[in-house]
């Protein structure tokens, strides 16, 4: 180089000094969520032992961050028996809530918010009959000790799922 300033350098200099500016291009562009709380509400219950119709409160309190107006995490909700183990948020087993989030026409509030009903069994009357939304089919267990387990997930720009879940003590009596 002679030492001389040209247009085409202060153009490359400009976009250098925006690159910098603007974080360079780094994490501005990474979609993220995390699951900074779950609540159950209004907290360990006994299910009636009549057709009476008990509602559950589920309430999602979430992180996220995302450049698209597009899906970016899944809020999902399984009920366990206790000492079960979830094998991965993404499974349909004990599953009663899914919920796809993001922005602007995928926005989901926080908290986001799920009623579920519990009433008598279906098929046995002696068990609990559990649904949360229509998207997912309702479940029919036994009385006893239970969790609820919310998840929110999402995939990284490598490719990777990461999930984040914490869990609630539920009493189906």
């Amino acid at each position: 180089m002679n030492g001389r300033f040209t247009i085409g350098n202060a153009a490359l200099f400009l976009v250098a000094v925006l690159l910098t500016a603007c974080g360079g291009g780094g994490n501005n562009d990474e979609n993220w969520a995390r699951l900074r709380d779950f609540s159950l509400g209004p907290g360990a219950l006994a299910a009636p032992n009549t057709t009476e119709t008990l509602q559950v409160r589920l309430d999602y309190f979430v992180d996220f961050e995302s450049n698209t107006h597009l899906p970016t995490f899944v809020l999902s909700g399984h009920l366990l028996a206790d000492g079960e183990t979830l094998i991965s948020p993404d499974t349909s087993v004990g599953r009663l809530v899914t919920q796809f989030c993001g922005q602007q026409a995928y926005a989901c509030g926080d908290p986001f918010t799920r009623l579920c009903s519990v009433t008598l069994g279906w098929v046995d009357p002696s068990k609990r009959r559990v649904v949360c939304d229509s998207m997912n089919p309702a479940i029919e267990v036994p009385p006893g000790n239970y969790r609820f387990v919310g998840s929110v997930c999402y995939t990284d720009s490598k490719g990777t799922r990461v999930c984040s879940s914490k869990s609630v003590p539920l009493v189906l009596g």
